[in-house]
């Protein structure tokens, strides 16, 4: 069996890794017991190809999960109760008093300041001509969303930052998972971009001229004065690979610090004290980002983790052989 076959084989057994089951494995067996490439450096040149295929596939779909968050968009919106109309009424309700007996005019800037604005209104609430039975009805038709929007705005500040941070630190992965391919590519002559490879579905192409130009080398090895060349091109090769091997590294590490910022996200928004007492009144944007926080933490878990990355994957990347 030709070189050019035996790559595509393999190709087929690791092209989706992230979805890689027990199913695939029997062919695997089979490939490493009845076929081999002349040269494993070729064969771990293909994996390492692949595997950024699927990293970025996983990259993909993180950054459209982050953009799909509709909860955390409106993060600070949850925390500042002039975003409320029942407490934007109530404003109405008391400053008209407050106007009529005092000419005092607040600068605009401190009517949108969120501490400053509930301050004032409670101010107003009370020295208001209002009978102190309507005073408490009124306290108390906001008192729920005083109390959270106070509690809470400092931890969601917390999960907004946070999120925005591994959110920059995902892109920056998928500008890096680019340029390595991009840089693998250059290496065999092959001059497509990732994603415009990746929507042509152009892969058979890049194995192909993966194998292309390895009988290069294995020809030019034949000829004594070329010798020095073919193994320059050999290191290069080697060193492409040794990048994709940091570069697992480096998004294994980014999914191990989401999972552990989800894990503190959960916290943070189970911990509000006052939630039984004040059911019904909360924000149901509250409730959606707690939703999106779990399905978050899940798909780190689960989805975005590649644990055979550490397993037989790497053995074949980093050595060219299989178990």
């Amino acid at each position: 069996m030709n070189n050019a076959i035996v790559v595509v084989f393999i190709y087929a057994c690791v092209v989706h890794v992230a979805t890689h089951t027990a199913a695939c494995q029997p062919e695997v067996d089979i490939l490493s017991e009845q076929t081999s490439v002349s040269d494993p450096l070729e064969a771990r040149f293909v994996y390492s190809i692949s595997i950024l295929k699927d990293l970025n596939e996983k990259i993909l779909a993180l950054d459209h999960h982050f953009t799909s968050l509709s909860a955390h968009h409106d993060v600070f919106n949850l925390s500042n109760p002039l975003n409320y109309p029942e407490f934007t009424s109530l404003q109405d309700y008391v400053e008209s008093d407050l106007k009529e007996k005092h000419t005092l005019n607040v600068p605009g800037f401190l009517e949108q300041n969120a501490v400053f604005a509930s301050a004032w209104t409670l101010v107003s609430l009370v020295l208001s001509d209002k009978s102190a039975t309507e005073k408490s009805k009124a306290l108390e038709s906001i008192s729920c969303l005083l109390d959270f929007t106070m509690r809470i705005q400092n931890d969601l500040n917390v999960i907004y930052y946070e999120t925005d941070f591994l959110r920059e630190a995902n892109e920056e992965l998928g500008l890096k998972c680019n340029a390595l391919f991009n840089d693998h590519c250059r290496l065999i002559g092959y001059d497509t971009p990732l994603q415009s490879c990746r929507e042509a579905d152009d892969w058979e192409n890049v194995f192909a001229h993966v194998n292309m130009k390895f009988q290069g080398m294995q020809s030019q090895s034949q000829v004594t004065g070329l010798l020095a060349k073919v193994t320059k091109e050999k290191n290069d090769l080697q060193f492409r690979i040794d990048l994709t091997v940091q570069f697992i590294q480096e998004y294994t590490g980014m999914i191990s610090q989401g999972i552990k910022h989800y894990q503190k996200f959960q916290k943070i928004l189970s911990k509000y004290e006052q939630e039984k007492a004040c059911v019904g009144q909360l924000p149901a944007a509250f409730t959606q980002l707690k939703g999106d926080v779990q399905l978050t933490l899940e798909k780190f878990e689960n989805a975005y983790q590649m644990p055979e990355l550490f397993g037989s994957r790497l053995k074949m990347l980093m050595y060219g052989v299989q178990d």
